[in-house]
């Protein structure tokens, strides 16, 4: 079941953001500490946090705000590469995205979660409630071993250059 709250409750709730991230595996740009940051930052007060919980602990979280009567998006500040929602890997997004659009005040009419990482939350194929687009291709420099090693290989120009 979906709950909402002002998000100035966001603080006291950032544990169970930063619970539903790990178990998502989400990007360090999901991460409590990071959404705090885009939220004091460009936050309306607008906004609304929503945590999924079915009882055994929170299963998604999302930050949406009504952007005309009836249109609710997830925030997404251009400091940010992804909209807010986070998800375990084994939640279904419809299912979440059918039951959090019943529990929006007023008459919701259109949800849309913005700006997802199919490496995080897969994409699910178009049906008649639901439609996805592309947006933008997201690159990712996988790391084998620490940092030096990674940094080792680096061209010199570079590694001087960052100097």
């Amino acid at each position: 079941m979906w709950t909402l709250a002002d998000i100035s409750e966001f603080p006291p709730a950032s544990r169970d953001w930063q619970l539903v991230a790990d178990r998502a595996g989400a990007s360090v740009m999901l991460s409590a500490q990071f959404v705090s940051a885009l939220l004091s930052s460009w936050a309306s007060g607008r906004e609304l946090l929503a945590i999924y919980d079915r009882g055994n602990g929170p299963e998604a979280a999302a930050i949406v705000y009504e952007t005309k009567p009836g249109i609710w998006r997830t925030f997404n500040p251009s400091e940010s590469s992804f909209g807010m929602w986070v998800q375990q890997s084994d939640a279904d997004v419809r299912e979440l995205a059918d039951q959090l659009i019943r529990k929006l005040p007023r008459l919701p009419l259109i949800l849309a979660i913005t700006q997802q990482d199919p490496k995080f939350l897969p994409r699910p194929a178009d049906d008649r409630r639901m439609r996805t687009m592309d947006y933008i291709r997201t690159p990712w420099v996988v790391v084998d071993g620490d940092f030096e090693q990674y940094w080792a290989k680096r061209g010199k120009n570079l590694r001087t250059n960052m100097k």
